[in-house]
């Protein structure tokens, strides 16, 4: 550049690549771009070789296979904290690609996310190397197929979430992720998925275990066998698995499990009888909303804190063989609890109702007593307002000799108007001794 008088300016002096590398780093993982980085190496030849340096590599669906796979291999940080991925209807072809070369170099966290618009139907399935140093993988498939690796150890693995995806291939979920492969596995996580004829985990690491929406297709077989053996198994959710047959629970220090719509779920099964047996000394929190029969056995829980059951249908066919009867088989296995939380459901249109319904009891039904005399503390939420929640309230009131705080929250259609002189009404026949809170709206 010239001045008027024609001579040559200095260049501008260039601060930003003065700053430390760290700091430079750190502001290229901001763009949050591998190939947005990369394209920085045009800035100065102070900035040629920083991509290559960045811990942690992000990819738009933009990213072609073969560059993701070069991007990987020519990464010189010491360590590859992350790597996370955003694909559009992957083939399995496509992944496996990088995949590979990815298991090799990371020990982080990978994150693969598939966004379905087409969809593909068929094909292969996706082949999940052995990440033997990684200690988080998370895997949003869209509906691919997922093979297990049969062979490595996931020596560093704490973190496995899996969602979306067809189980294939010979190697069983529950092989992969037991202790002789996955020793240092806490948290499992699997949703949306389907062809887990049979699972069984045996870890003396997990803390956390997470099954959500494991429903097969119609022509896939409903569940076989269930077993989980852990040690130290902090939290467990089973979500809405369908038709499973058999499940099994054997951990010592497991202090949460959440089962919910795992069985044959409102309607006849095809499957034989839900079986469930669930050993957990250390057991604090149970929410059980599922099937509940008299084979459902529930060892050495002796320490139950908090215990959430299958709603309770105050009437209509709802209420019928199923979910009355769990609600009340589930009660029946335990005498001592010191939190339960359940809900009632008032159907909003109601046809007559069949021969045999709930609502149809002898007529003294009304005058028959509970005994809730270490009732302590009550939460109702989600109320409108009704006569009959006011009468329920009533007589819990009488019931529960020892209560001392109710907590009242509406629902959030109701006005506020409303729920104040209902509150009021409440506050009436209430003790002196009892503290209630409210009205608030949930």
């Amino acid at each position: 550049m010239e001045h008027n008088d024609g001579e040559i300016a200095a260049p501008p002096e260039d601060r930003l690549s003065a700053l430390p590398v760290d700091i430079l780093i750190d502001i290229l993982l901001k763009l949050r771009d591998a190939a947005a980085a990369a394209r920085t190496s045009g800035l100065s030849r102070h900035w040629r070789h920083l991509w290559a340096l960045l811990p942690e590599l992000y990819f738009h669906p933009a990213t072609r296979p073969n560059d993701i796979r070069a991007a990987i291999e020519s990464n010189e940080a010491l360590a590859l904290r992350r790597l996370e991925v955003e694909v559009i209807d992957p083939t399995p072809e496509s992944l496996e690609v990088w995949l590979p070369t990815a298991a090799d170099r990371l020990s982080g966290d990978l994150q693969l996310s598939n966004e379905v618009r087409n969809g593909t139907e068929g094909g292969g399935a996706v082949e999940l190397p052995c990440f033997e140093d990684a200690t988080g993988i998370r895997l949003d498939l869209g509906a691919l197929a997922l093979a297990m690796p049969p062979l490595g150890v996931f020596a560093g693995l704490t973190e496995l979430f899996l969602s979306g995806f067809e189980l294939r291939g010979p190697c069983m979920l529950g092989d992969a992720v037991s202790s002789p492969r996955c020793p240092a596995l806490r948290k499992l996580t699997v949703r949306g998925a389907w062809g887990l004829a049979n699972l069984a985990i045996h870890s003396d690491s997990l803390q956390e275990i997470e099954l959500a929406n494991l429903e097969p297709p119609g022509d896939i077989p409903c569940l076989g066998n269930f077993t989980i053996h852990s040690e130290s198994l902090l939290l467990m959710h089973l979500i809405r698995v369908h038709n499973m047959q058999q499940l099994t629970v054997f951990a010592p220090a497991l202090q949460v499990l959440n089962v919910l719509y795992c069985f044959a779920h409102g309607d006849e099964s095809t499957c034989s009888e839900p079986a469930a047996e669930i050993t957990a000394p250390r057991l604090m929190s149970l929410n059980w909303k599922d099937a509940c029969e008299p084979f459902t056995k529930f060892n050495s829980v002796g320490n139950l804190e908090w215990l959430t059951t299958y709603p309770f249908h105050v009437y209509g066919q709802a209420a019928q063989k199923f979910s009355n009867d769990w609600f009340l088989c589930l009660m029946q296995r335990f005498v001592l609890v010191q939190n339960l939380r359940f809900s009632l459901v008032y159907l909003l249109t109601q046809t007559a109702c069949p021969s045999g319904c709930v609502c149809d009891q002898p007529p003294n039904w009304k005058i028959q007593e509970l005994t809730l005399s270490c009732l302590q503390e009550v939460t109702i939420s989600k109320l409108r307002g009704t006569e009959h929640e006011a009468a329920l309230i009533k007589r819990l009131f009488d019931w529960a000799t020892a209560l001392e705080k109710i907590t009242i929250a509406f629902h959030g259609s109701i006005p506020e108007s409303k729920a104040n002189e209902f509150f009021q009404m409440l506050q009436s026949f209430s003790r002196p001794a009892i503290c209630m809170k409210g009205p608030c709206f949930s």
